[in-house]
């Protein structure tokens, strides 16, 4: 789908939003993966724990609350953006709408009740990010198609994220 009318100070700020969502997600599981080597220490759970809740902000600001400057539905006035995207996410997820509406919820209330406001009869737990690392990817392949030719020259994000999946499987191999 080309598109011309596109607000590009808020593409630049969501691909970034996405882009770092996948930094901050992939440093996460490669933590996870890694846990036995760091004998309980408390300097690398709270890093991880960082590089979760970090990840979580960077993804609700473009796929969570629809008030957030620069989420999905600002990309444009009349949200064909959004509702281009989420017709097609669906698809790609093989979710309802309403499966969609329940996982974007429980990220949003997970990031308002435990990250931002430490509420403290929180308890639910963690989402899975997995479904989250599933839509930024997408997101990365339909936001080219979207926008098609204007803004991307270099890497695509997936490609840039493989990169530093790499990277930062060497740095902890080493470790």
């Amino acid at each position: 789908m080309e598109n011309e009318e596109y607000k590009i100070e808020v593409l630049e700020k969501q691909y970034g939003s996405v882009r770092d969502f996948l930094h901050h997600y992939i440093t996460f599981k490669e933590l996870q993966k890694n846990h036995d080597k760091f004998n309980g220490s408390v300097f690398w759970k709270l890093t991880s724990d960082a590089h979760l809740l970090q990840a979580i902000l960077y993804w609700t600001t473009v796929f969570g609350s629809f008030n957030n400057e620069i989420h999905l539905n600002k990309l444009d006035d009349e949200n064909r953006a959004k509702n281009d995207f989420n017709t097609k996410l669906l698809i790609h997820l093989n979710f309802s709408k309403e499966e969609w509406e329940t996982y974007r919820k429980s990220m949003i209330n997970f990031r308002n009740k435990f990250i931002a406001h430490q509420n403290p009869r929180f308890n639910n737990p963690v989402p899975i990010l997995d479904v989250a690392y599933k839509c930024a990817l997408f997101y990365d392949e339909w936001i080219e198609e979207y926008v098609k030719p204007d803004f991307f020259t270099g890497l695509s994000i997936a490609e840039m994220i493989e990169e530093y999946k790499q990277e930062v499987e060497g740095l902890l191999k080493n470790f």
